[in-house]
């Protein structure tokens, strides 16, 4: 198990944490133990030189913050699985790395 600080030093962009499907799944599991809301999350890109986009398919939650906090993170886990899985069997870009930014209350 790893620390927020752990994941967010391995954050591919400075700005927001960007962040791996595996980082992603243990961020949720970190949040679910202690106060902190999931607002939402999205899909990004990091392509074969480096550089981030955002996805073009449009993987992601609008606000979830009306939800219960269990609910929330229960709904962002199985969306990023589902993600995930899709974006393994059909990448939308090849050799692309598929990342997760997961927005929280501050």
């Amino acid at each position: 198990m790893y620390s927020l600080e752990d994941i967010k030093k391995r954050s591919e962009s400075a700005d927001e944490l960007v962040v791996t499907y595996i980082d992603a799944m243990e961020l949720l599991n970190l949040y679910a133990q202690d106060s902190t809301q999931v607002l939402g999350w999205e899909a990004w890109i990091q392509y074969p030189d480096g550089s981030l986009s955002r996805l073009l398919k449009n993987w992601g939650t609008v606000d979830l913050s009306s939800m219960p906090k269990s609910s929330a993170i229960a709904l962002a886990k199985s969306m990023i699985m589902q993600a995930y899985t899709e974006w393994q069997e059909k990448p939308e870009v090849e050799n692309a790395l598929l990342l997760f930014s997961i927005a929280v209350n501050t």
